[in-house]
């Protein structure tokens, strides 16, 4: 004879350790999602200079170039993002991108004002683009200097260069009045 299966009552201990293991499977799944990425080594192992020094070698920099760049830098994904963005955008090489990028603070603003200036300039003018940006204070506002003048006037690139990054009679409304005036004699 067959016995019937029987059930497990409502309220039975057995009955309340099964809910209570499904629970917590759900309420694990998201950590255990979120710690996946980790098990991975590819992408445990990537990190800043990680990064930086992959970006570098896809732009055929020789290895030492690539190590010494990397490793001195404080920040290397931005100093690798200026490199990539002004190789990719301008007519310039890498190297000398890298060389540039290298002596600044604002690499990324650089790298900007680089790509952005040489889209109303010329191949010729790359090198100048290159030097006058590394030289501004204000990269970015200097490049929104250079873009407006060659847009609006007939002035070349070159020429443009030279009036933004000119620093002299910067201050046009400059009111000293309020200073006071200190005693010429004081015995």
């Amino acid at each position: 004879m067959k016995q019937k299966p029987t059930k497990t009552p409502r309220h039975s201990p057995a009955r309340g350790k099964t809910i209570a293991i499904k629970h917590l499977v759900i309420a694990a799944l998201p950590l255990v999602f979120s710690v996946m990425p980790l098990a991975n080594p590819a992408n445990a192992a990537k990190n800043e200079y990680d990064r930086c020094a992959g970006a570098l070698m896809k732009l055929n920099l020789s290895p030492q170039e690539v190590a010494t760049t990397c490793s001195e830098s404080l920040y290397p994904e931005n100093l690798a993002s200026c490199v990539v963005d002004i190789a990719g955008g301008t007519d310039i090489l890498a190297v000398d991108a890298l060389a540039t990028c290298r002596r600044v603070r604002r690499p990324l603003q650089l790298a900007t004002c680089v790509v952005d200036i040489s889209k109303v300039g010329t191949a010729a003018d790359a090198p100048a683009i290159l030097d006058h940006c590394r030289r501004s204070l204000l990269p970015e506002n200097f490049s929104k200097c250079v873009s407006g003048l060659v847009n609006q006037t007939d002035l070349g690139t070159t020429a443009a260069l030279r009036y933004c990054i000119d620093g002299s009679d910067r201050d046009r409304n400059l009111n000293l009045s309020w200073l006071p005036l200190l005693p010429t004699n004081l015995n």
